[in-house]
């Protein structure tokens, strides 16, 4: 899997809300219109009773709520960016800007583990993650995914 396989346009939404709830709330409610998740509640109560047991929040403006569900076939990942932050709970004490929400089959329950490995590594990458913030497009955001994936791609081929 790579990051390319995964996102696209209608997988990246920009936040509106302000609070940590509210944008859980606006990602979800997002994923019903792209997925076949009927249930918003019952992924919203899944994704909370995750965070009462291991909090999302990365650090450095970044958090991964995650949830399991019995409607959906296939993973779906959905990343919120707000670039004035959302408060919440994190270790640094820095805002939410980027929230990387992830839907997992209840038959492939671990389906996200590589999407998220990958997505961290990119992440990780202050100017990465300075590139999509300051990004004002959707396309723009791809476009830095998608290249940081070719860089990867090339020299994992280089070590063959």
């Amino acid at each position: 899997m790579n990051l390319q396989e995964r996102l696209s346009e209608e997988n990246i939404i920009f936040l509106t809300s302000e609070s940590w709830d509210k944008a859980i709330n606006e990602i979800t409610s997002y994923l019903t219109k792209i997925s076949d998740v009927s249930d918003i509640q019952s992924v919203i109560g899944c994704i909370r009773a995750n965070e009462e047991n291991l909090a999302s929040s990365a650090g450095r403006g970044v958090a991964y709520p995650h949830g399991i569900s019995t409607e959906l076939q296939s993973f779906i990942p959905v990343i919120g960016i707000n670039r004035e932050g959302i408060e919440c709970s994190t270790p640094d004490g820095l805002p939410c800007q980027i929230i990387v929400l992830t839907v997992s089959p209840a038959h492939a329950p671990d389906s996200h583990g590589k999407f998220l490995s990958l997505f961290r590594s990119m992440i990780s990458d202050s100017s990465i993650r300075s590139r999509i913030l300051e990004s004002r497009s959707i396309p723009g955001i791809l476009k830095i995914i998608h290249a940081w994936q070719t860089i990867i791609l090339d020299l994992e081929n280089d070590d063959i």
